[in-house]
């Protein structure tokens, strides 16, 4: 299964459902399986803490209102597969963008739009079906698209409203994780990218 490694909190975001649109500076033809992992840098937290996604959306992605951004990302897993998903296309962002502010239901897209870097001249990779794991996988990521071995685990029953962030994807060492298997055999990334927006 081909893998793409995304800066915390964005990881979370996506395998907590919330983040259905992955922006990048470079498109993929690539459509099919895959893992999303979150990359072992804190710089993301550090960024999203300065600005990058607005405090309210943070909020209501970790579910907790009245608690200081940094609570927030407290227990966040680093350097793991947190959850496996469908990418079905990647198209120009400012195609998603029309698209998102036609949305009714849901403030057209405040929430993606937040999430994301929409500016001019950037893709967005629309995922689909993400299913998260029952625990965090970990695993060394690497830049571009890249194979991971795994076969995926039970599904996490989704968190109530109001739960913790915690509870769908723990944080390796969380008394709630379980026993986990040991990851094996990492192959080389399929393609070079000097990446560093994991947004």
């Amino acid at each position: 299964m081909r893998a793409l490694s995304l800066w915390q909190p964005w990881a979370s975001a996506v395998a907590l459902g919330h983040k259905q649109i992955e922006t990048r500076s470079w498109r993929t033809p690539y459509r099919g399986p895959l893992a999303i992992h979150s990359a072992r840098t804190k710089t993301g937290v550090e960024l999203a803490m300065q600005g990058a996604g607005h405090a309210m959306a943070w909020r209501q992605v970790f579910w907790h209102h009245n608690e200081g951004l940094r609570s927030l990302f407290l227990g966040l897993p680093y350097g793991a597969i947190l959850a496996t998903c469908e990418l079905v296309d990647c198209v120009p962002v400012e195609q998603v963008v029309q698209e998102l502010l036609l949305r009714q239901a849901d403030g057209g897209g405040w929430l993606e739009r937040q999430l994301g870097d929409y500016r001019a001249g950037r893709w967005a990779w629309i995922l689909a079906n993400v299913r998260p794991l029952a625990v965090a996988l970990p695993w060394t990521g690497r830049q571009g698209l890249f194979e991971v071995d795994i076969h995926e685990t039970s599904p996490a029953a989704a968190a109530p409203q109001g739960g913790p962030a915690g509870g769908l994807v723990p944080q390796q060492g969380d008394h709630r994780r379980g026993q986990l298997d040991k990851a094996a055999g990492h192959i080389p990334e399929e393609q070079s990218n000097a990446e560093t927006d994991r947004r």
